[in-house]
Parts: structure tokens; sequence; C-alpha cells
């Protein structure tokens, strides 16, 4: 296993979203140039937070590409169950939905709590994703996810860390 994935188990997520967003741009062909930001993901955490969309929705908030005028849409979240989802809105009238291959539920618990470390304990709301610092070292891992579900910190074994 690549010490990466060991030691950051919110960056294979994060890498596989970019990807997958950066597949669906050019599926939809979305000019990155004509987005704003020039294709900056962002985060849409502001409404409720991570912790109210987690536990209420089973989901992320949703990541997004705005175009300039925005009038189109690319919106991906991920399912507590580690499936990503989403629709592109080219416009009113041609909504696509889609969902695209799975990624770790250990990874994505990692994921979802730098996610709310970075941007809802610090009151960003709305932020690019490139602006965030995904770097949750397994030894310093605190898992806020099992305090919304009402449970114990959950412990990982090394066998779960390897899936």
């Amino acid at each position: 296993m690549n010490k990466i994935y060991e030691e950051n188990r919110a960056l294979n997520v994060l890498y596989k979203l970019k990807k997958f967003i950066n597949d669906k741009c050019t599926e939809y062909n979305i000019d990155l140039n004509n987005t704003l930001g020039n294709g900056t993901i962002y985060y849409l955490n502001g409404k409720n937070g991570t912790d109210a969309a987690w536990s209420l929705d089973g989901a992320t908030c949703d990541f997004v590409i705005f175009t300039n005028d925005i009038k189109n849409l690319l919106r991906i979240g991920i399912t507590s169950e580690g499936k990503l989802k989403g629709s592109y809105w080219g416009d009113e009238e041609n909504v696509v939905e889609f969902e695209g291959n799975e990624v770790s539920t250990v990874d994505l618990r990692f994921f979802v709590n730098a996610l709310y470390i970075n941007c809802d304990l610090k009151n960003i709301e709305n932020p690019g994703i490139n602006e965030l610092n995904f770097k949750v070292e397994t030894k310093d891992y605190f898992d806020y996810i099992s305090l919304w579900e009402g449970q114990d910190e959950i412990k990982f074994e090394t066998s779960d860390m390897e899936e």
C-alpha cells in the first residue's frame, strides 16, 4: 500500500471526486475556462452544514461547478455508502442524473471529517475545495460522524484500513 494512502485517507476520496468531476465536465462539454473560478469545485456546506447533511440526508453537501452565467451546473454528492451521485443542468429543461464508482467508506469518513474540521468548525461556507487542508493523519483522527450518529468514536483496526 502506498504511503499517502496509509497516512492520508481523505486524499483518496478527494482524488476520485476530482477525477469524476473532470470526466463529467468532459462528457458534458463543460469548458473549465468558462466556469466560475476557472474550474473551481465548490463545497456547498453553507445552508445546513456538513453534519446536518450527513445526519439527515446520508450524504455530503454538494460539490459543484458553475458556468460563468450560472445557468449550467454540475452537482456531485457522495452518499454515506460511498456512492458518487450527481446531476448536470444543461438548462432548466435538460437535467441529467448520473452515478459513478464507489469510494471506500473508511476513506470517506476521513474525508467528511476533514470537510467538517476545515469548513464547519472554522465557519467557512462554500469554499473551493482546493483551499482546504485534507490532511487528517490516522493517528490524529477523531470521528465526528460517530458523534452525529450518537455512537462512541469508532476505532479502526488495521484490517479495516486495507479496504
